[in-house]
């Protein structure tokens, strides 16, 4: 199976890799030693002017924005070359920034919470993951039925929060990547041993796989990120790495399909969690 003699090393230029993507967060601020500095609306208002200002300036979109005394929550979209870390630190330090000309010296704790969400919650994910195998079987791509399809689903609820030195966490995304020009790669064998490198790979790097369905011409996986993690980061690197491993074992494969690259450079990716992004919204509103 293995062939190796002209091994290739097809190699995707991360700023080259395009995207479709839907990718929100809700975040939830804290005041240091909960101090109700966003009781006064002269507060409130510096804030939202200053978050705006911010989310202008990096191409985030503030959905919705709510003030509780103590805590500043925010429902905001973002860039896949944004991770919550980062949208955080930008956020954080330019009120912090801000309101020392008002006299606060001190004005965040270091904890802070965010928490991923989408259109559908993440179960509707998991249960279309899942299904990916038989609903192709049932409709095979231009007449074909794909025989490469593997599945893995984790015993755990990906709804449970993670927690990091400062922060409390959900961050789940769910990733679409497809084969260059949708070619299916028909071995059973290769399906399943691509699934266990990519396991093996996102174990390595300490993220979460809850679920993942690799079919012959695409794959589908939700993925837990850290919160210090880009989406088009950690695309980048299962598109790349999957990419050398797979040349590097099956690269008369890519030949016999006429493929210089095994995947194509471009992916979805779009958040979920446990509430979705309409219910957040309404509690969200219910505080105003």
């Amino acid at each position: 199976m293995s062939d190796s003699s002209s091994e290739r090393k097809p190699y995707h230029q991360s700023e080259n890799i395009s995207a479709a993507y839907q990718l929100r967060y809700h975040f939830g601020w804290y005041t240091h030693l909960r101090r109700p500095y966003f009781h006064d609306p002269t507060n409130r208002s510096i804030a939202s002017t200053t978050i705006n200002e911010v989310a202008e300036r990096y191409g985030y979109h503030v959905l919705e924005l709510e003030y509780e005394p103590t805590v500043v929550r925010c429902l905001m979209s973002t860039l896949p070359t944004d991770c919550p870390s980062a949208v955080t630190r930008n956020l954080k330090g330019a009120l912090s920034a801000r309101f020392r000309h008002e006299g606060v010296s001190n004005l965040w704790s270091k904890g802070w919470f965010a928490r991923s969400n989408g259109t559908v919650c993440e179960q509707t994910i998991q249960d279309y993951i899942a299904k990916q195998f038989a609903h192709h079987r049932a409709i095979p791509i231009r007449g074909t039925v794909p025989i490469g399809a593997r599945h893995f689903q984790h015993t755990q609820s990906p709804s449970q929060l993670q927690t990091s030195s400062h922060a409390a966490y959900e961050n789940n995304v769910h990733f679409v990547l497809c084969v260059k020009g949708r070619v299916e790669l028909r071995d059973e064998f290769v399906s399943q041993k691509l699934l266990k490198f990519w396991m093996q790979f996102i174990e390595r790097e300490g993220w979460l796989c809850w679920s993942m369905s690799v079919l012959a011409d695409h794959a589908h996986m939700l993925l837990g990120l850290p919160l210090d993690v880009p989406t088009h980061t950690a695309v980048f690197r299962l598109m790349n790495n999957a990419e050398h491993w797979f040349a590097s074992r099956w690269n008369r494969i890519l030949v016999e399909a006429r493929l210089d690259t095994l995947f194509q450079p471009s992916y979805y990716a779009g958040t979920t969690g446990g509430a979705t992004t309409a219910q957040i919204r309404s509690y969200l509103d219910n505080l105003a």
